[in-house]
């Protein structure tokens, strides 16, 4: 256990260092699509103008267009995209759907459903929802941590008493894409300022300050 903090210790430093300004809560993905693209009208050859929307729920809805305008010519298309992902974004059902077509030489606006993702795909984030920064936390006590994630089998709970010069991995915990619970042994800590991180991967994690008192 103790080589497996290290080596995780040293990527998340590695990481960290190399991101620079890197807000593991507001990041770019980029992603493509292959679709085909049909002759909607037996006459019709002529590139049409493709939309990308983005469903949070598998395709049952449709959460907001992501890019338009992509050039489409009769049959297989590959259409590569980014995103800003951000908190609200953050989902295992994530799909993406040629939403609208148009006739580039007519402007003729033609609505079809398209073609889109052929499965789910994840849109990763982490984050505590409690503690919180400055939150006071009473040892010997239990702490009931809670957090939301996607995109991830397993998230990593661990602890800095250095101001995050290193970490020091406490519990690895089974988190299925929710708000998830977890009661966090607080004892044996120096009092004062203690920072805990939450690891969905090297690049994906959260920080709290959160103050150690003795009760």
């Amino acid at each position: 256990m103790s080589f497996m903090r290290l080596i995780l210790t040293a990527i998340m430093m590695i990481s960290m260092t190399a991101q620079g300004a890197f807000d593991p809560l507001d990041y770019n993905m980029e992603k493509s699509i292959v679709f085909e693209r049909w002759n909607i009208l037996s006459n019709q050859t002529e590139t049409l103008r493709v939309n990308l929307d983005l469903s949070l729920d598998s395709g049952s809805n449709w959460h907001k267009r992501i890019s338009h305008g992509y050039s489409a010519q009769v049959g297989t298309n590959t259409v590569n995209w980014s995103l800003r992902v951000t908190p609200d974004l953050w989902t295992d059902n994530a799909r993406v759907g040629v939403r609208t077509l148009w006739a580039s030489t007519t402007s003729r606006i033609i609505q079809n459903q398209g073609d889109m993702s052929d499965g789910d795909f994840s849109i990763k984030g982490v984050r505590f929802i409690s503690p919180t920064n400055n939150e006071t936390v009473l040892q010997p006590s239990y702490k009931t941590i809670r957090w939301h994630e996607a995109g991830f089998t397993n998230v990593i709970v661990g602890v800095s008493t250095n101001s995050g010069s290193s970490w020091t991995q406490l519990y690895m915990v089974p988190s299925p894409n929710r708000t998830n619970t977890y009661s966090l042994p607080i004892i044996g800590f120096p009092t004062g300022r203690v920072d805990f991180i939450l690891w969905g991967t090297t690049d994906l994690y959260h920080t709290v300050r959160v103050n150690i008192r003795n009760q």
